[in-house]
């Protein structure tokens, strides 16, 4: 299943579905991708789901933060267990059986949701 969140109310739908989730992109790394990223991480701790953020910017947060803290930052998302995919973008997508999201990134790297 895919999701495309754009307000709080779409998030706790979200939050409500973590156990029937295996793996979420996050594309973004503002303070609300970055929240995200790391809250969602925290609580699927326990049911091993994987959190990828992607964004193109060196560091969470990297378009208002100094570079110190933005560092700073990322490694706290990472710490998270989020895998924080920096100065990337998403190239091109594709849903399977609509379920399973693929990404293609600029890096040459593919992630899979589902």
């Amino acid at each position: 299943t895919y999701y495309f969140y754009s307000c709080v109310g779409c998030v706790w739908c979200l939050w409500e579905q973590l156990s029937q989730i295996k793996s979420i992109a996050i594309i973004g790394g503002g303070f609300l991708g970055s929240e995200l990223a790391a809250s969602l991480a925290n609580k699927g701790k326990k049911n091993g789901i994987k959190i990828y953020q992607i964004f193109k910017e060196k560091g969470n947060m990297g378009k208002v933060l100094p570079k110190y803290l933005s560092n700073w930052t990322t490694e706290k998302v990472r710490n998270e267990g989020v895998e924080v995919v920096t100065e990337t973008e998403v190239e091109n997508c594709s849903l399977e059986d609509n379920k399973q999201v693929n990404l293609v990134l600029s890096n040459g790297k593919n992630v899979s949701t589902f």
